[in-house]
C-alpha cells in the first residue's frame, strides 16, 4: 500500500468572522499569521507589492485599544507601510476580513481585497469559494425614478474622485442619448448599482463602459467584478460589441487591477484628458478587452 496522508483542510475568511483564528494576546499563533498571509497575499496597502511573507502583521485596530488578534482585524503590512499608518492623519479599518480601508490624510479611502489567486479565477465565472457567485446581478434600464440612487453612490468620497462630471444632468442626458444605454443593476429587485454603455449605435461593434459604480452598501464585496462581468456580457449579448474599452485614472489601482484580472490590457494614455475639481488636468489610461470567449 502507498503512503497515506492526511490533509487539514480549514476556511480562510473573506467575509464573516467565526473567531477561530482569534488568540487572547498581541502575537498571532502559527495558524493566524499564515491564513493571514495566504489571504492578503501581499502588502494590504493597494499600491505596495511587498509579499505577505516579508511583510509585518499588523492590527487595523490597535491591540491597546481593543482591537482583536484575529482574522477580522489584522492584515499584512510591510514595514514601510506601517510607519506610513503610524502618521498624523493616515488610518486602516477591517470592513470584513481580507479587506482594508486606508484613509490618507485629504480623507481619501483606498480599499484593498482578498488576493486573487489566478488558479481560482480560471475556476469559473467567480473565484473559488466565493459568496458572491456571478449571475446574482440583474440589469435592466435605468429609468428618471432611478437617478437620486445613482447621483447618491456617485457623489460618495472614495467614488467621486475618479469620476468627471457627475450630477443628475449628466445621467438625464445618458438616459436621453440613443447611443448610450444607462442599466440599473439589481440583487434580488433592490438596487445594486449601475453601468452606462456608450457607442452602442455608432461604435461598429466596439463599446465604451463609461461608468460603472456599487452601490454604497455593497461595496467591498466582490460585487464590483460581477458587475464589470454583467456589463461585458450585455455588449456582446445586446450589442454584438466584439471589443469594450474603458479609461481610467492611473492613481485609481484598485480599478486597474480588477479591469486586468478581467482581462482588459493598456492600450494607450489619453494625456490631459480628465479635469480635476481644483481645475488642474490628469491623464487618462484607455484600457480594452475582446468579449469573444
Amino acid at each position: 500500500m502507498g503512503t497515506t496522508f492526511t490533509v487539514d483542510l480549514r476556511p480562510v475568511p473573506t467575509h464573516a468572522c467565526d473567531h477561530a483564528y482569534e488568540t487572547a494576546g498581541h502575537d498571532p499563533g502559527d495558524w493566524l499569521r499564515h491564513v493571514v498571509q495566504v489571504r492578503d497575499g501581499k502588502c494590504s496597502f493597494p499600491s505596495c507589492g511587498r509579499h505577505a511573507r516579508e511583510s509585518d502583521f499588523e492590527h487595523a485596530t490597535a491591540h491597546e485599544d481593543g482591537g482583536k488578534t484575529c482574522a477580522c482585524n489584522c492584515h499584512a503590512c510591510s514595514r514601510s507601510c506601517h510607519q506610513v499608518k503610524q502618521r498624523p492623519g493616515w488610518g486602516v479599518t477591517s470592513p470584513a476580513p481580507g479587506w482594508h480601508r486606508w484613509t490618507t490624510p485629504s480623507g481619501r479611502t483606498y480599499t484593498q481585497g482578498p488576493w486573487q489567486y489566478p488558479a481560482l479565477l480560471r475556476c469559473g465565472p467567480a473565484p473559488c469559494g466565493s459568496r458572491y457567485p456571478v449571475g446574482m446581478l440583474t440589469l435592466r434600464a435605468t429609468t428618471s425614478a432611478d437617478v437620486p440612487h445613482v447621483t447618491g453612490w456617485e457623489a460618495e468620497g472614495d467614488t467621486v474622485v475618479w469620476l468627471g462630471e457627475t450630477g443628475r444632468c449628466w445621467h438625464e442626458r445618458a438616459l436621453a442619448d440613443p447611443d448610450q444605454r444607462h442599466l440599473m443593476a439589481e440583487d434580488a429587485g433592490r438596487p445594486a448599482g449601475f453601468v452606462v454603455l456608450a457607442g452602442v449605435r455608432s461604435g461598429g461593434g466596439t463599446i465604451e463602459l463609461r461608468r460603472m459604480v456599487v452601490s454604497t452598501e455593497l461595496r467591498g464585496a466582490g460585487r464590483g467584478r460581477e458587475l464589470l462581468r454583467a456589463a461585458v456580457a450585455h455588449a456582446r449579448r445586446e450589442h454584438h460589441a466584439a471589443q469594450v474599452w474603458l479609461d481610467v485614472k492611473p492613481g485609481n489601482l484598485r480599478a486597474r487591477r480588477l479591469y486586468e484580472s478581467e482581462g482588459f490590457t493598456f492600450a494607450r494614455t489619453a494625456p490631459g484628458s480628465a479635469t480635476e475639481p481644483d481645475g488642474t488636468v490628469t491623464d487618462l489610461l484607455v484600457m480594452t478587452r475582446e468579449t469573444a470567449g
